[in-house]
């Protein structure tokens, strides 16, 4: 199931960091959730209501969604940082690349 407005807006930002824990922890164990993404898709088809916010590289060997065991519309998937902060209840930044390190250290050391 994903995440509705209900739930994102009752959602503290600890409450998101350690769904975000347990589902990575789940990825690393292997056992992950069962998904019927089909599903997930037209759930939010009128609207997606993310409780993260993930900064990261692209790379399809390393989806959030996977890494993290969420569903369609669970995460805000992204190379950016502008307004994210205020689109979910909170926002990790995925330091696993050289574009992304590069765009950090500009925005905190400029």
């Amino acid at each position: 199931m994903s995440t509705t407005k209900e739930i994102q807006t009752r959602m503290t930002p600890s409450e998101a960091l350690e769904q975000l824990k347990a589902g990575n922890e789940r990825f690393l164990t292997g056992k992950m959730l069962s998904r019927d993404y089909n599903r997930e898709l037209i759930e939010t088809a009128d609207g997606q209501f993310p409780f993260a916010a993930i900064l990261g590289c692209i790379d399809s060997r390393a989806t959030t969604e996977k890494l993290f065991d969420q569903g369609v519309g669970d995460l805000e998937s992204a190379l950016r940082h502008d307004g994210i902060a205020r689109l979910t209840r909170t926002a990790i930044l995925l330091r696993n690349c050289h574009a992304t390190e590069g765009a950090t250290n500009r925005t905190l050391n400029p």
